[in-house]
């Protein structure tokens, strides 16, 4: 009869492994999709630099100037120019290393109806940030005429 008892009375023994292997198992499949989403890009927490530049005109071609506070790596700059017809070429950043406040480059001439723009595109991430535009037409009206030229008019 005792033997009967113990198979009537619910064994409870068997349900602390299984609760701690499903807890478990959720566990690592929550760390395997975060790290996964890392690793494979669908997690962007980079932040764009604090960082800005002032475009002007000279007799010399475009004179880009960093204003900072960020310093930036050259890596991720480029320059891209917009033509008339909206066709846009991209150049890599002409320097190298880290680009910090005060550091100037002279570009190419902008030709009228062209506009350029400094872009922030980071390593790794399918990301970028405008972070300078000039317009030719609208923005170096002054020192075109300082130049001793008069500025396009647009048709």
């Amino acid at each position: 009869v005792t033997t009967r008892m113990r198979s009537l009375v619910p064994d409870r023994r068997g349900f602390v492994p299984v609760a701690g292997t499903s807890v478990l198992v959720a566990v690592v499949a929550l760390v395997l999709t975060v790290v996964g989403a890392g690793v494979f890009g669908l997690v962007d927490d980079t932040a764009p630099p604090e960082a800005s530049f002032e475009v002007e005109s000279t007799t010399d071609g475009v004179v880009v100037t960093a204003l900072g506070p960020d310093a930036v790596p050259a890596t991720e700059l480029s320059v891209h120019r917009e033509a008339a017809n909206e066709t846009v070429s991209v150049e890599p950043w002409p320097e190298t290393g880290v680009v910090s406040t005060g550091d100037q480059v002279t570009l190419a001439p902008t030709p009228p109806g062209e506009e350029l723009t400094v872009v922030w595109e980071p390593t790794g991430f399918a990301r970028e940030e405008t972070l300078a535009r000039y317009d030719p037409e609208r923005d170096a009206g002054s020192e075109l005429r300082d130049a001793g030229s008069t500025p396009p008019t647009r048709s």
